[in-house]
């Protein structure tokens, strides 16, 4: 009986190669919010410090207008710094280039954050009595509970307004895959007359 000589797999033969699987979806996120949540621990800082610097300097600013006054332009000095550690950090794998639609996304986002975060902050500053012991404190309390309303807002402007395109482009990160062209199935072994046609199953006699 006559068989088919051995050959090297045809390639166009058979399932397709396994493709090179993406990183799980969950992986990124949580690397995301964990730096996100670093980047945010930084920003209190400096917005901390920048609000009580303002009020040791003049002595006023502890609540009303001059404590709303005082905790914008604190804030607007920790964006600052949120834009630059968060483009180029946190989400480093899809940031792409900086643009300016990048930079006015993040900065309506970003405004849209200070709304929340300098409201809560007044609020608590000024209508909400100070807790007894509290009092010397009650302006960074209040600077804390502002930044708490906003934190989860900006994370989620960030993400799905921010960088959300550039997620579904090229990246460093998640590269597209190259497309393999359609072959035809070849049903015998080039140069063999003898050969029967592949998936038939059937041998010669």
């Amino acid at each position: 009986m006559s068989m088919i000589p051995a050959s090297q797999p045809d390639p166009s033969f058979g399932p397709p190669p396994p493709t090179r699987s993406q990183p799980a979806l969950g992986n990124p996120l949580i690397v995301e919010v964990g730096r996100f949540g670093v980047v945010g621990l930084a920003n209190t800082a400096v917005d901390l410090v920048v609000l009580n610097a303002l009020i040791l300097l003049t002595h006023m600013g502890r609540n009303g207008v001059w404590f709303s006054i005082f905790k914008a332009i604190s804030f607007l000095v920790a964006v600052l710094n949120s834009y630059f550690i968060n483009h180029s950090w946190t989400f480093a794998g899809s940031g792409g280039e900086r643009s300016v639609s990048q930079a006015g996304q993040f900065l309506a986002v970003s405004l849209v954050g200070a709304v929340i975060n300098v409201s809560s902050a007044s609020y608590v500053a000024t209508f909400i009595s100070p807790i007894h012991g509290t009092e010397k404190y009650w302006p960074s309390i209040a600077a804390l509970a502002g930044t708490a309303s906003g934190l989860i807002f900006n994370f989620l402007g960030y993400k799905h307004i921010v960088f959300s395109s550039r997620r579904l482009l090229p990246s460093a990160a998640y590269p597209l895959e190259p497309s393999t062209p359609a072959q035809e199935p070849v049903t015998s072994v080039p140069g063999d007359p003898d050969a029967e046609p592949r998936g038939e199953g059937v041998k010669r006699a």
